[in-house]
């Protein structure tokens, strides 16, 4: 059943990749599949596993040509402001990489930017740039969402061992490597928001649409629950707390009261299915309250070497990767690790990315003549943004977080289309005012 389940994904990843041309949105909602799709494939196929870089190369070149595409429908980008997000990002990462020349160890910090450089402009600089045109980044969405069905199928047949996805190497070699958890967890959490988030997009009179959301977000939290992830639980529900009644309210006109009791029905949900599962013991008290306390006291241990190293460091921090020859690992608290590695400086760009993406996204989200699907569409986007942010207190480091700056830049270049999309029918004198629209809407109906 695995090897059918991954072979139709397969299948669908070429089809799609074919449309990237002239919908280049799918390309960028592929790019957030992509962990979830190398794993389903390795487990199922060894020719993946011995030869992963394929599948990689694969979906950089698909992002590339479809940013390219972009660019050359829209004169390079013309007219288009470059969003707040883009310009604290730059500046953030300028700083993370100057600092490879007062880290401890400079060659060590060098190769672990180079390792991860390729992703960075994957993930951050590229594929966000596919919104700039008009539905794309409703495309994105949509293969989050059903493609990611697809995968999410073929995650729950992998077979599984201590947490992690185990893909052999092939018959005659018995060895196995396993999966990261965290990987499956988050995309499982990503097809979740997209499925409750896209259900207010929709026609209240497509039931089998309705029917497949709530399939796709039932396989989220079973997948979730056989991951034993908590963290991706846990900002689930925040993101959805956060965001969904906000969205209801400015994009569907729905009440917020029902969009609050989805949220509790989501998360009695994701009660059931992890309550069920067989890692229910990592939801006990002492086990949180011991995984808390270990990643605090390693940030607390890289903090003090940053306090101790005097006030030039503070400004300008300790240099990335740092925390590698302190404490022998990142500390898993991105926040404290740049305060750290970067310094003050450091600390406010990446506060000032993660202000102008929440705000600058609610200033379009409320702003008056957009239609209801690009808002909810966008509410998701801030949501995924949220789920990645909440994600970034429990794990991972700063240059590992492309999928918190990537959400971030994706939301910041669809307000800057927006915008300029907004002045070109003012202009015109198109623009429609929300009675016009909603009159409009009625009409079609």
């Amino acid at each position: 059943m695995l090897q059918i389940s991954a072979a139709i994904v397969g299948l669908l990843l070429v089809c799609l990749a074919m449309m990237t041309r002239k919908n280049p949105g799918i390309a960028l909602g592929l790019v957030w599949c992509l962990y979830a799709t190398e794993q389903v494939l390795q487990a199922a196929f060894p020719f993946f596993l011995a030869h992963g870089s394929l599948i990689n190369y694969s979906f950089f070149g698909m992002s590339c040509l479809a940013a390219f595409n972009v660019a050359m429908r829209t004169n390079f980008f013309a007219g288009i402001e470059i969003p707040r997000e883009h310009l604290w990002f730059a500046a953030l990462f300028g700083l993370t990489v100057c600092s490879i020349f007062w880290a401890p160890n400079s060659g060590g910090s060098f190769n672990r930017l180079k390792n991860i450089a390729p992703y960075v402009v994957q993930f951050i600089l590229i594929a966000p740039l596919c919104v700039l045109e008009r539905d794309q980044l409703d495309k994105a969405i949509k293969v989050l969402l059903y493609f990611g069905f697809f995968v999410l199928i073929g995650l729950a047949l992998c077979p599984i061992s201590n947490r992690s996805i185990v893909m052999d190497v092939g018959r005659l070699n018995r060895s196995s490597v396993s999966g990261n958890p965290l990987a499956v967890a988050s995309f499982a959490g990503l097809v979740i928001l997209a499925a409750v988030f896209k259900i207010y997009g929709m026609e209240r009179k497509r039931g089998g649409l309705f029917l497949i959301h709530v399939a796709a977000a039932i396989l989220g939290f079973l997948v979730l629950a056989r991951s034993g992830s908590r963290g991706q639980v846990i900002a689930s529900g925040i993101s959805l707390l956060i965001w969904l009644p906000i969205t209801a309210r400015v994009a569907a006109k729905r009440s917020s009261m029902m969009a609050l009791g989805t949220v509790l029905v989501v998360a009695l949900g994701m009660f059931y299915f992890v309550s069920n599962g067989k890692d229910v013991g990592r939801w006990n008290s002492e086990h949180l309250r011991n995984h808390a306390e270990g990643r605090l006291l390693l940030s607390n241990q890289l903090l003090d070497a940053w306090y101790d190293a005097g006030p030039i460091h503070w400004l300008i921090g300790l240099g990335n990767s740092a925390a590698w020859d302190i404490i022998g690992f990142y500390p898993h608290v991105v926040p404290l690790e740049i305060i750290a590695e970067e310094g003050a400086l450091g600390i406010i760009f990446f506060i000032a990315f993660c202000y102008a993406t929440v705000f600058g996204g609610l200033a379009i989200l409320r702003q008056d003549g957009l239609d209801a699907g690009s808002r909810v569409n966008l509410g998701l986007v801030l949501a995924l943004f949220t789920f990645q942010f909440a994600l970034c207190f429990k794990q991972g480091s700063m240059i590992g977080s492309q999928a918190l700056f990537g959400f971030g830049l994706t939301a910041g270049w669809y307000t800057a289309f927006m915008r300029k999309e907004n002045e070109t029918n003012k202009l015109r004198g198109i623009f429609p005012t929300t009675t016009q629209r909603s009159a409009s809407n009625a009409a079609t109906r």
